[in-house]
C-alpha cells in the first residue's frame, strides 16, 4: 500500500479482521475476512490522508524496507589442474 508496512489480525473482541498501517498512527479499518479489511483500509488510508493534511499535519513517509540476500555459499576446496 504505497509502501506502507500493512498489519492485518483477528480482533476476537471485535469478532473481525483489522488493517491496520504502523506508520500512519490510527489509520485502521476492520471487516469479516482480512481481503475485505484490507479494501477498506485502502479508503480509510485516502480520508486518513486527506483529513491529517487538512489539519496541517505532516505525512510520515513510508519507511524504507531493506532485504537481505542469504549468504553465498563461499568456495572452500581445493582447485586441482590437469594437463590436457
Amino acid at each position: 500500500m504505497d509502501g506502507y508496512k500493512v498489519e492485518i489480525f483477528f480482533s476476537p473482541e471485535d469478532d473481525a479482521y483489522v488493517a491496520q498501517i504502523p506508520a500512519l498512527v490510527g489509520c485502521a479499518a476492520d471487516g469479516p475476512t482480512g481481503q475485505e479489511a484490507l479494501a477498506n483500509l485502502r479508503e480509510v488510508k485516502d480520508a486518513w490522508v486527506s483529513a491529517m493534511q487538512s489539519q496541517g499535519h505532516a505525512i510520515p513517509p513510508a519507511p524504507m524496507s531493506l532485504r537481505f540476500a542469504p549468504p553465498q555459499k563461499v568456495f572452500g576446496g581445493k582447485v586441482g589442474m590437469a594437463a590436457v
